[in-house]
């Protein structure tokens, strides 16, 4: 299975918050059906100022403001631990990594879009 990249920048245009956020989520699919036992995110906060201009796409911003994205790994990070727990608890054991993804997949496809602003 080939690995899904997602450019920092698209034809010199910023990404908005919610799209941003859209395409890190498609990047999270691609690791989870192929299989990642777990998927990181680069840059929690920037580290890229180019020119004296912020660039890049962090979790949170150089003004200290958590974005989408931010929540959609806090979200699933939560849900994954709870899932873990309750799974372990009803089977007396962890799920394997194929029930993990298959949940994971399903719960993150359950989390509602982030409107264009």
């Amino acid at each position: 299975m080939q690995a899904t990249v997602v450019p920092e920048m698209v034809g010199c245009v910023r990404l908005t918050r919610a799209k941003q956020d859209a395409m890190s989520r498609g990047v999270i699919r691609a690791g989870l059906e192929w299989g990642c036992p777990f998927i990181l995110y680069w840059e929690r906060y920037n580290n890229e100022v180019r020119d004296g201009r912020q660039r890049g796409f962090w979790l949170i911003d150089d003004g200290g403001v958590q974005q989408p994205i931010y929540h959609t790994h806090q979200q699933l990070y939560d849900w994954a631990k709870q899932y873990v727990a309750v799974f372990s608890q009803t089977n007396q054991r962890v799920p394997t990594s194929d029930e993990y993804s298959k949940a994971a997949l399903s719960f993150l496809n359950s989390l509602p879009s982030i409107p264009e602003k």
